[in-house]
């Protein structure tokens, strides 16, 4: 009853949180099913459908009323202004902490509308984070703001991060403005415990004090602070690449093995402790006491862990089972699962979409009903040992894998093989080491403290080095492009088949059939099809693909700031295997400015690239050091280009170098860019020409005239975003472009495109295509079409233009 009530909650939930059913609706079906149930309360069966249907509705009616909310308070249009709102959430990271504000109200103008529910956070800067201290569910705080309207994923493989934020009733976000001006009013709109504000900053002190002490150890310390508060910022991206390219990245979420680590300490010292005082034990049951200690100390772990989906599922399922064993009940966990997915849900509906949510109930729920039928135990008899954790990580890589591939976030085969040594070692030595250095941190100023976490860091670090050397030598890829229909159908029989049998080998071969086939599933048809041109929506940044049918050409990979974001794998990295490209033949660095080159380190490590092409006098420019480093430590072939080089042919399409001049100094930076045109040729003929501009203004643009190059194209990508002091009337007029492409933010705050150049390029009746304002543009250059074939992946919206110089 109990999994049949909780897999129809989910359900409704599911049903509610993707539009598919009205809050209105919902609660019509809420009535009639509580109306049957009445009325057949003596008829088992239709009690039964009745009461299920109930659980229906109510799962509809917690999803979809947020939803609905959140859709008619969107916000349009960009605004500054001062706020009045209540704090009725947190969340956010300790590097960008958040909050959840509702009953807002323009202190300057009453009567503008606020959305009912938005998300505040701060800048990101380490001066910030601390703005939000304090702060509890029930506050009523006045900040100055700036409210941002929500979209949706704006280019191919993205996210929709929209939907996940709408399903929480989130109908706008904002960034605070002015972190030193927020202040807390002295009313409330909610009930607040006496020194819960209190206790709320402290705790939060603690766990950033925590961060920083361990992240000053190093890489090691970084890795130690993953492992014990669940915060993964001090890792490179390089570092966590490696974890998932070898299938064990769950290892540095936590999870429920750090908090079953941390309530056994708890249960069995305090169960020791009691028994040893005798005037005690003669009136109280010692192992209820110690349930009791683990379950105080496994709470305030949770919270200091963040929290997350997996700990609160964790917790969930041991406060149900010492509940139990208190009460001298049967600990079932066929019971405590479902009854702690229920109430999850009850308390948080968007959870149920959540890849977290997904994947750790996911597993908990393949071991246990892959167990013996008769016994329930966690492992089939004569199976332990080595044996034993093959078995369990089969069927959990198994289970979890179609969640990974229907969130883009394949596993590869090693997983399997990786897991045998990665699991133990972190339970047994890096799990209680991360620990230990929690409680040695306090002490960090003394010889004997910071000597021991020295120790500890070196520890992790050892770990750490064995990851990286792990995985270069069995790389494995961890955003693929979606599966075909018959690969999850393959998958599901695999994994029902093994789970009834229950053998190690039918646990292993199920799980290298679920592997192998999801990760091999075909890219979604993306239109128009290859050869094409692809421009991503990277905000202020550039980052476009050109794509033949047998070659692909990366140019620029969008902004990078170390420790916050990485546009590279956030963006272009999923966009590229959405589009079914798996190498590629070029990278190109345009010039050195981080919104072009930033995003492209990743690409190196995470993709086999042949070439990365630099502009002439690269050399003396240290902004590309990091990128040439991560080239020659991926073994990918640094090449030099300047005007005049022959051109490079890659079946559909040819590139050739227009810009800058070989041994003449450019000046500027952006004045050195690589300008490039591409010609898209199919059955003999050019199908189409692309000018790529990159951020050169109107001396290179004027030098190039004045050369003769040829740079008539029917596609111009803008120069340096639309700037005002780019893309000149005698420029545009030379190059004669049909189209013209600007890859800049639709609200964005610096004043990019401007006005100017906006109008110049209107003047000359060419169509612009704005990244900000309609996603991502795909421009096909397919033999069989008439002309170019031009989509945009969102549909326009209003975008400000500015004024501003630039």
């Amino acid at each position: 009853m109990l999994w049949r009530a909780t897999l129809a909650f989910a359900l409704g939930v599911a049903w509610g949180g993707t539009g598919g059913v009205a809050f209105a609706a919902a609660v019509r079906l809420a009535c009639v099913s509580g109306a049957v149930y009445l009325a057949g309360a003596s008829r088992r069966r239709l009690a039964g459908f009745a009461l299920h249907c109930a659980f229906l509705a109510s799962g509809a009616l917690a999803a979809s009323g947020p939803l609905e909310a959140a859709g008619v308070s969107r916000t349009s249009a960009p605004r500054s202004f001062v706020v009045e709102a209540t704090v009725c959430g947190l969340g956010g990271t300790l590097v960008r902490p958040a909050v959840e504000l509702c009953r807002g109200v323009d202190v300057r103008a009453p009567q503008r509308e606020v959305p009912a529910r938005f998300l505040l956070r701060t800048s990101g800067e380490p001066a910030a984070a601390s703005a939000f201290d304090g702060l509890v569910a029930g506050h009523r705080i006045r900040a100055q703001i700036r409210l941002l309207p929500l979209r949706p994923a704006s280019n191919p493989g993205g996210r929709d991060r929209l939907a996940a934020l709408q399903r929480r009733g989130i109908a706008a976000s904002a960034t605070l403005t002015r972190p030193e001006l927020l202040v807390r009013l002295p009313t409330r709109d909610g009930f607040v415990w006496p020194g819960q504000a209190s206790f709320a900053r402290v705790f939060r002190s603690l766990r950033r004090n925590l961060a920083t002490t361990l992240s000053g150890h190093g890489e090691g310390g970084a890795l130690l602070r993953a492992l014990v508060l669940g915060d993964r910022a001090g890792l490179s991206t390089e570092r966590r690449a490696q974890f998932a390219s070898l299938g064990i990245a769950h290892l540095l979420a936590v999870s429920g093995l750090h908090v079953a680590l941390v309530a056994s300490a708890g249960f069995f010292a305090t169960q020791a402790a009691v028994r040893r005082m005798v005037c005690i034990t003669r009136n109280l049951d010692a192992r209820r006491v110690a349930l009791a200690v683990a379950l105080m100390v496994a709470l305030v772990y949770a919270g200091l862990a963040g929290w997350g989906v997996p700990v609160r599922r964790a917790f969930g399922f041991f406060a149900v089972l010492a509940v139990a064993i208190s009460l001298r009940r049967p600990a079932r966990p066929g019971q405590a699962l479902p009854l702690t997915a229920l109430g999850l849900l009850v308390l948080e509906p968007p959870a149920l979409f959540e890849a977290s949510a997904q994947l750790s109930f996911a597993a908990t729920a393949a071991l246990w009903l892959g167990a013996p039928r008769r016994t329930r135990v966690a492992l089939p008899r004569g199976i332990d040992g080595t044996a034993g954790l093959l078995f369990t990580s089969a069927t959990a890589i198994a289970a979890t894998m179609p969640i990974l591939a229907a969130h883009g976030l394949h596993t590869g085969g090693a997983g399997l093989v990786s897991n045998l040594l990665a699991v133990p070692w972190t339970s047994f030595v890096l799990l209680p080491a991360a620990l230990a250095s929690a409680l040695i941190a306090p002490f960090e100023g003394t010889p004997v403290g910071h000597a021991s976490l020295a120790g500890l860091g070196q520890l992790a670090q050892c770990s750490l080095d064995v990851v990286g050397w792990a995985s270069a030598r069995w790389p494995a890829s961890e955003t693929m492009a979606s599966p075909a229909w018959w690969a999850w159908g393959v998958s599901l029989l695999a994994i029902l088949g093994s789970l009834r049998v229950g053998s190690l080998l039918a646990r292993v071969v199920a799980c290298l059939v679920v592997v192998s086939v999801l990760g091999r599933g075909a890219p979604a048809g993306v239109e128009p099809a290859a050869p094409r041109a692809v421009f991503f929506d990277v905000g202020q940044g550039d980052a476009s693909l050109l794509q033949g049918r047998d070659a692909a050409v990366l140019i620029d990979g969008g902004r990078a700031v170390a420790g916050r974001f990485d546009q590279g794998e956030r963006v272009v990295l999923p966009a590229l295997r959405a589009l079914g490209v798996e190498r590629l033949d070029a990278v190109v660095a345009t010039h050195a400015d981080v919104d072009h080159r930033g995003g492209l380190e990743v690409i190196l490590r995470r993709m086999r690239v042949d070439a990365l092409w630099l502009p002439e006098g690269w050399k003396s420019d240290p902004g590309f050091d990091g990128l040439v480093e991560q080239a020659r430590e991926a073994g990918t072939s640094i090449v030099t280009l300047a005007a005049g080089d022959p051109p490079r042919r890659y079946g559909d399409f040819a590139l050739e170098v227009l810009w800058p001049r070989r041994g003449e100094p450019a000046g500027s930076r952006n004045d050195a860019s690589l300008v490039l045109r591409a010609s898209f040729v199919s059955d003999g003929r050019t199908r189409g020409r692309v000018l790529l501009a990159a951020d050169i203004g109107e001396p290179t643009e004027s030098a190039l005239i004045e050369s003769g190059a040829l740079l008539s194209a029917e596609i111009l990508k803008v120069g340096h975003h639309g700037s005002r002091g780019s893309s000149t009337a005698a420029w545009l007029e030379r190059v004669g472009a049909d189209h013209a492409i600007v890859s800049a933010p639709c609200h964005g705050r610096a004043g990019l495109p401007s006005r100017e150049a906006i109008e110049r390029i209107q003047a000359t009746n060419t169509r612009i295509h704005w990244t900000g304002e309609v996603g991502a543009v795909i421009v096909g250059f397919g033999p069989h079409s008439v002309g170019l074939e031009i989509r945009h992946w969102l549909e326009a919206r209003a975008c400000s233009i500015s004024h501003r110089a630039q």
